[in-house]
């Protein structure tokens, strides 16, 4: 079994679907010693009994949903009964689940193991996972072997603090589920006025790969920020909000997106607070005089 000083063997994985099979895949890539294990039975181990492999196992990463991780829990807590002390992390970066407690009044280590990346397609895996951050929190044994775990993916940490972990999972959130919502409320508005849905996908995709290089290139996101806000262009501003009024929810995301970029804007010092009032004067549909 492969191991290091601050990782035990095997890493097990409960939870067989995109996330579980992912980071496993990823850590087989890295030369570990992985079990995967579904609801009933171990994957691709037919002499490997379930409960047995839960029962024994150094290092347990709960990869489900979060409705799931208090039965998983609670179930882990009677077969663990009486065994050496096991490190549980949850893959999960916004639960608090009940269960936790018990295990930790066992003896048990929890912490969380969340890794910042779509883990969509477990075959990419372990490319994603090299580079990326995972946010781990927990009590000095887990986070120890939650930052090992990452570190032998090609991965860095940052920690999630106890009383912040849902600011935590919202900014994870904001960065990796929303820009999908854009991209598609973009390829809608190219659709109404004419595009086919292939041309209007790879049109949005080339231009947000494109940003997401500049995003690269920075030292921080406002400073990739390009387009008529930043360049003070109101004209075009109020153009497009004119043109989003038959499109509800697009109109909406841009005033609400342009909102937020003003007074991003306004912190970083790029603008004063006269330019950003002016810049919201510009999301205002202007009347027009009655004839």
């Amino acid at each position: 079994m492969t191991s290091t000083p601050e990782l035990p063997a095997p890493v097990t994985i409960l939870g067989a679907g995109r996330a579980g099979q992912g980071i496993a895949t990823a850590a087989r890539a890295a030369g570990l010693d992985v079990v995967l294990v579904d609801r009933t039975s171990v994957i691709g181990d037919d002499m490997l009994a379930h409960d047995e492999a839960l029962r024994r196992a150094p290092l347990l990463l709960l990869a489900m949903q979060d409705a799931q991780l208090d039965p998983a829990l609670k179930s882990l807590h009677v077969l663990r009964a009486g065994t050496t002390p096991a490190i549980v992390l949850q893959v999960s970066g916004s639960a608090e689940p009940a269960g936790r407690a018990r295990m930790e009044a066992a003896g048990h280590h929890c912490g969380t193991f969340h890794p910042l990346l779509p883990l969509g397609d477990p075959t990419v895996a372990p490319r994603r996972f090299r580079g990326a951050v995972v946010g781990v929190e927990g009590d000095h044994v887990a986070r120890g072997a939650a930052t090992a775990l990452a570190r032998m993916l090609g991965a860095t940490t940052i920690e999630i603090p106890a009383a912040e972990r849902a600011a935590y999972h919202a900014a994870a959130v904001l960065a990796s589920n929303f820009p999908v919502t854009l991209a598609a409320l973009a390829e809608s508005l190219l659709h109404r006025i004419g595009v086919s849905d292939d041309e209007a996908h790879r049109a949005v995709r080339v231009l947000m790969a494109a940003s997401v290089d500049n995003l690269t290139a920075a030292s921080r996101g406002i400073d990739a920020l390009t387009g008529p806000m930043v360049r003070g262009d109101g004209a075009t501003v109020r153009g497009h909000v004119r043109a989003l009024g038959e499109s509800p929810v697009a109109h909406a995301a841009y005033v609400a997106l342009s909102t937020a970029t003003i007074e991003l804007l306004q912190a970083r010092g790029a603008i004063d607070a006269e330019e950003a009032a002016w810049l919201r004067g510009t999301l205002v549909p202007q009347r027009t005089a009655p004839a």
